[in-house]
């Protein structure tokens, strides 16, 4: 049975042809390198207790307009770890809405 002919790499825009799991040369990676990457603090069970232990001692949005009374479900870092912030430091820490944290982060990134 012939092979069949070449499709273009499954990254979108290149236009290279596959080599390796329909990626060309340029974006393959082999599949263990996926996992072998550090874990995230977040997905530890030590962050899980910080964050639940933040949104207990303070329920509300910490956020900085006054007149907001949402009820926090997101624990915000003030300064961000990828800048240097200390992820575990209690003082660095906000309690958030949602909404207030994505407008924060919105914000920042514009």
């Amino acid at each position: 049975m012939p092979k069949a002919p070449p499709k273009p790499c499954r990254r979108y825009g290149c236009p290279d042809m596959a080599v390796n799991d329909g990626f060309c040369e340029a974006h393959w990676t082999p599949r263990w390198q996926n996992y072998a990457k550090e874990p995230n603090f977040r997905d530890t069970a030590a962050w899980q207790e910080l964050r639940k232990a933040k949104l207990r001692r303070h329920p509300l949005c910490q956020c900085d307009d006054p007149r907001c009374r949402r009820a926090a479900s997101v624990v915000h870092h003030v300064e961000p770890v990828e800048d240097g912030g200390d992820p575990w430091d209690w003082d660095n820490l906000q309690s958030m809405s949602r909404g207030c944290h994505e407008r924060e982060h919105g914000r920042k990134n514009k």
